[in-house]
């Protein structure tokens, strides 16, 4: 929101991206780009920022149709639960600017919502902590 507050105003609330997260991502991305992301949030599965800033990322994609929505959550819900035309090249670029430097989801600039996906005693994660991903077969 502090990064763009036109259109967070536009949205009127966090409340409308949950669809989106609850499917994580299923719904907004086509098979082919879903799997694509998802193979760089499960590569990179120590970074659990990532997931937040592909949301962040995708969102700032989706900008011009948000805004072209109408305003408030009744608007851009529904823009949120079913595929849209996606660019994923630059959304993973921005998910990854994000992931490493946006106050709150970066390692170094924690936030308290954050702390909580952050890999460590307590956090969400924290059991995966020091554990190598199971291999492909």
């Amino acid at each position: 929101s502090a990064m763009d507050p036109g259109l967070r105003g536009h949205m009127g609330g966090v409340e409308c991206v949950w669809p989106c997260l609850q499917t994580l991502f299923t719904e907004v991305l086509s098979r082919a780009q879903w799997v694509r992301l998802w193979d760089h949030l499960v590569t990179h599965w120590r970074e659990p920022a990532l997931l937040p800033a592909a949301m962040v990322a995708l969102l700032k994609f989706l900008r011009p149709a948000i805004l072209a929505a109408p305003p408030g959550e009744a608007g851009v819900k529904p823009l949120l639960a079913r595929e849209q035309t996606v660019v994923l090249k630059p959304v993973l670029d921005n998910m990854y600017a994000l992931g490493r430097a946006a106050p709150g989801l970066a390692p170094d600039k924690p936030s308290a919502a954050a702390a909580d996906l952050t890999p460590g005693e307590g956090g969400l994660l924290g059991t995966m902590q020091g554990r190598t991903p199971p291999r492909r077969t």
